[in-house]
């Protein structure tokens, strides 16, 4: 099996969550989104991690796929047929994995990849015999963990906004631990743990 695919039909918007074990599969599909975000975006910082190609880093987003670097695979989630929304797996130990690994989204990050991407991943995560999660912050990422986990997990218990991914996003921060910073792939970095 090198593929697992999910559908969703919500408020009359197909979502489709394709998961690549051969990640080499998803190369094109993720090359050309990358390079159509860096094109469009008003910020550069990060910019090295998604490159492609022979001036590609070792650890950046191309050579990664090409070498199976995420082992537990990478996901394109996919808006009315249009990829939207990207993250990889990868062993962390025997125990915990690495979710939304090189993540990048279009437009509405906060609902597709906390309502769709993230608890997918947690299903893969634990499909592929994990017993715990993480998503690590650090400097790149950290806009994200400020206006999710932080401001939203604050307001969780009041949100009456409602809809299937609001519920998802709000099921997920409930469900997460800020376990504080630890040295993950030789950076100091904030971790965000699920059980699984």
């Amino acid at each position: 099996m090198n593929t697992i695919t999910r559908h969703e039909e919500i408020n009359s918007t197909s979502y489709c969550l394709t998961h690549y074990f051969d990640t080499k599969e998803c190369y094109e599909i993720v090359k050309e989104a990358s390079q159509q975000y860096w094109e469009k975006s008003t910020k550069s910082h990060g910019r090295e991690n998604y490159e492609f190609g022979d001036q590609a880093k070792q650890q950046a987003l191309g050579p990664m796929l090409l070498n199976s670097d995420f082992d537990g695979g990478f996901t394109v989630l996919s808006m009315n047929e249009k990829p939207w929304s990207f993250g990889g797996i990868r062993k962390y130990n025997n125990e915990t994995a690495l979710i939304m690994g090189r993540h990048f989204s279009f437009y509405t990050m906060k609902l597709l990849t906390h309502g769709l991407l993230l608890p997918f991943h947690l299903q893969v995560a634990k499909d592929l015999g994990y017993k715990k999660a993480w998503i690590t912050i650090n400097n790149y990422n950290m806009y994200w963990y400020q206006t999710w986990y932080i401001k939203k997990y604050k307001r969780i218990s009041s949100n009456t906004e409602l809809g299937k991914l609001y519920t998802n996003s709000n099921e997920c921060i409930s469900k997460c631990k800020n376990i504080g910073e630890l040295e993950v792939n030789y950076t100091n970095q904030t971790v965000l743990e699920w059980d699984l």
